[in-house]
């Protein structure tokens, strides 16, 4: 390989670095099973066995649970949304939206150093195809002369500075001691050198924020996540509660309906016995419409029904009707009653 090739490779895996500085960490296990443990941390829980697993348009895999009203959408094994009983607590695999906008801010800035990089290699690129290439290919090229310039130039970039400003700082950053080796090759002045590195001292600073910024944000994330615990048992105690109050209304109700059924019959009676129809079918539509009527409950009313409008007379149509509209709406089937309140209505 030639000095040429070997330098254009170590400036792609400087690009390769720089890319992948702030991608974070993929745990690869089943999409279903972070799912559930997202849902679980979320205060919730749920069975394996019981989701529905389907595809969505964009690509994305759906898991549902029927019980809790949940979904949980995920590419691969990285979740993507999460809603729980129509609440959304994570969207775009972000559980703020501010953790989402500093995320995005992070790629941009790191993006714009990447540019900048990449900007400073096509330079050095072009200087060294200009200048050390035409040198080595030319007849009675003193190679060792152009191997003692080379070498002078990135000695004056210190390997130490890199390892103290990267490496001591945090572990991930250790991969930027690829720096020093692209820069060792590297036919950049001093005053280029220097530019890289207060290029690299600004990445520094910004990641210590970022992480400063998140670490604040994780511990909102996970006081928020204490009191949507603690509001959960609350609602479970008052459901409870609820289902208590709901038993002793049910008591209650059952209770009361051994004495408002023999009331209201005989209220009904009463009126009958003083042919007071209009008030007895008021109380009677009353009495249906909570209560069930024996066979031989209905009987007893119509016995005192008729004796009450069998004394009216014929010419009292009104007395009658009224009459035998009870005796229909007791006995709704009854064809005699029918007719004879058809005739009474003419």
């Amino acid at each position: 390989m030639d000095l040429g090739s070997k330098l254009t490779r170590h400036w792609q895996n400087f690009a390769l670095v720089s890319a992948l500085l702030l991608q974070p960490a993929v745990a690869f296990t089943e999409a279903k099973t972070i799912c559930a443990d997202k849902i679980m941390e979320a205060g919730t829980k749920v069975r394996l066995r019981s989701v529905e697993v389907s595809a969505l348009p964009n690509g994305l895999l759906r898991h549902s649970w029927s019980s809790g009203n949940i979904e949980c959408d995920t590419s691969d094994d990285l979740i993507v949304n999460l809603s729980i009983n129509g609440k959304k607590i994570l969207a775009n695999g972000f559980p703020s939206l501010e953790a989402e906008a500093l995320f995005k801010y992070m790629q941009s800035e790191n993006s714009k150093m990447f540019a900048e990089c990449k900007a400073r290699f096509y330079g050095t690129k072009e200087t060294f195809s200009n200048i050390y290439l035409p040198k080595l290919r030319s007849f009675g090229a003193d190679v060792e002369e152009i191997k003692n310039q080379f070498d002078y130039n990135f000695s004056k970039v210190s390997r130490e500075f890199f390892i103290k400003k990267f490496y001591e700082h945090q572990e991930p950053l250790a991969r930027l001691e690829t720096y020093e080796e692209l820069l060792r090759n590297d036919a950049t002045n001093s005053i280029d050198a220097k530019e890289c590195i207060t290029v690299a001292d600004k990445a520094l600073a910004r990641e210590t924020d970022f992480r400063k910024r998140i670490e604040k944000l994780e511990t909102q994330v996970a006081q928020r996540d204490e009191v949507l615990s603690q509001q959960s048992i609350e609602i479970a105690k008052l459901r409870q509660e609820f289902q208590k109050l709901e038993g002793i209304r049910e008591s209650l109700s059952a209770e009361l309906a051994l004495y408002e059924k023999p009331r209201k019959l005989t209220a009904i009676i009463d009126l009958l016995k003083n042919a007071e129809f209009v008030e007895a079918s008021r109380l009677f539509a009353e009495l249906v419409s909570k209560f069930s009527l024996t066979e031989k409950e209905r009987e007893r009313l119509e016995i005192i029904a008729i004796e009450s409008v069998r004394p009216i007379p014929g010419s009292d149509k009104n007395g009658n009707r009224v009459g035998y509209q009870f005796l229909v709406n007791l006995f709704p089937e009854n064809k005699y009653y029918r007719n004879k309140l058809a005739s009474y209505e003419k």
